[in-house]
């Protein structure tokens, strides 16, 4: 099944029918589709309000005839939500879940889909506030990207005000639509609300290590607090020390086992032997053969495949399977 190109009435179709499948074929129908249409249909849903069976069955005919109630419709966001973890990574969902039942999404998609320096050409003569809105409701993997284009001064004003950034009013998502209108597509309110730090933290793993650094260190001298709080919510290599050796079990046998050795090849020992320690001597043994052979790794190529590693780091603590130690709630 291959969907192009939906019309209202079909994204209408296509919602209901997904509610009424399991997951897992709801999951299947979603990879068929193209970003935008899993934006549409998403929207829908979260507003698909309780239909007559008569309605459900007509739309459904062929997949509905053991359909009996019209409740099995209307308020779907965690279904919604669940299905979309079967399709896409947490960064994606997210970002889906923020931005449906909002016209802001549109223009959003637009900017995603501007080359880099199309992008920055556009943003670099905008107030920092106004750039800050706009990252922030861009996948942080372009973010990232954008932000370490300006000046290094710019971008951390950048970085400040999506830290502060609060739900915002009509009028301000009125007057930025004023400004794009004629550039890009209409758009209008939007307020839900995010976690500002979990923004920032999402583009700072995204940097490379001399940009993370960079801001972070420049973010520490501006505020302690939200530096630790960004913190917080970051993964960094160095976290693999605060995981216990079942996860270390879960990590080894998802990752993939050609990416390891370059990412340790810069690793201090004690992550080195947090892999090691849980794997069996035999595949220890190959694992440091692998390493000590990788002599023309480039720090580059290391830091790449540490970033691939913690995005199965990633997967797996969200999905419950690896948990952190020693994680501190920091209220101040």
């Amino acid at each position: 099944m291959e969907v192009n190109n939906l019309n209202q009435e079909n994204i209408i179709s296509a919602a209901v029918l997904l509610l009424t499948l399991s997951e897992d074929n709801a999951a299947k129908i979603l990879k068929q589709l193209s970003d935008d249409d899993v934006y549409k249909i998403s929207n829908e849903i979260a507003n698909l309000k309780e239909m007559d069976t008569e309605i459900v069955l007509d739309i459904l005919s062929c997949f509905a005839d053991k359909i009996s109630s019209a409740s099995l419709l209307g308020g779907h966001l965690p279904k919604l939500k669940r299905f979309l973890y079967k399709v896409f990574d947490e960064e994606k969902v997210e970002y889906i879940m923020r931005n449906i039942d909002s016209p802001m999404n549109q223009v959003c998609e637009s900017l995603s889909n501007m080359n880099d320096k199309s992008l920055v050409e556009y943003l670099k003569n905008e107030y920092p506030q106004t750039v800050a809105f706009i990252l922030s409701k861009l996948p942080s993997q372009k973010a990232s990207s954008i932000i370490t284009k300006f000046s290094d001064n710019f971008s951390f004003e950048v970085i400040k005000r999506i830290l502060n950034l609060e739900e915002v009013s009509k009028n301000v998502v009125v007057n930025l639509e004023n400004t794009l209108r004629k550039d890009l597509i209409e758009i209008s309110d939007s307020s839900r609300e995010i976690d500002n730090n979990q923004v920032v933290a999402d583009i700072f793993n995204n940097f490379d290590k001399k940009n993370e650094n960079t801001f972070f260190n420049l973010l520490e001298k501006y505020d302690e607090n939200k530096a630790r709080l960004v913190r917080k919510h970051m993964l960094i290599f160095d976290d693999i020390k605060r995981v216990d050796s079942r996860g270390m079990q879960m990590l080894i046998r998802y990752c993939d086992k050609s990416i390891l050795p370059k990412a340790l090849k810069f690793a201090d020992d004690d992550i080195k032997n947090c892999f090691f320690n849980n794997m069996s001597a035999r595949a220890a043994k190959i694992l440091i053969e692998e390493i000590e052979n990788s002599s023309n790794v480039k720090f580059e190529e290391a830091e790449l495949s540490q970033k691939n590693t913690l995005v199965v780091l990633r997967e797996l603590i969200n999905k419950g399977q690896v948990t952190l130690k020693d994680i501190v709630n920091e209220s101040n």
